[in-house]
């Protein structure tokens, strides 16, 4: 959880979630779009009581975080891939000389 308002979709957040790590992250302008609903967990960072709780309510429930996770890992795969990000490029600016756009 980092309270630097700086860090806007941290690497180490985008890295753990491919790798299959269920992420709990503290709230900041562009963090929901990086941890999609029901991928991972949002808190503010001086909510300390509902971030242990969740903590607690993860460990005694692996299964519920495991699916999570893969939530999290898929929209990371889905949206953060620079070659699909590639392909749609070329695919919107076709459509675009060809007038489908």
């Amino acid at each position: 959880l980092s309270e630097k308002a700086s860090e806007r979709l941290p690497n180490a957040v985008k890295e753990a979630m491919l790798s299959g790590c269920y992420v709990i992250s503290s709230r900041s302008k562009g963090i929901e779009e990086l941890v999609p609903r029901g991928g991972g967990a949002i808190y503010s960072s001086n909510d300390h009581e509902a971030i242990s709780d969740h903590i607690i309510h993860c460990s005694s429930n692996i299964e519920y975080m495991r699916a999570r996770a893969k939530v999290g890992q898929k929209h990371v795969l889905n949206n953060f891939n620079a070659s699909i990000n590639t392909l749609k490029l070329i695919k919107f600016f076709d459509d675009s000389i060809d007038g489908t756009n």
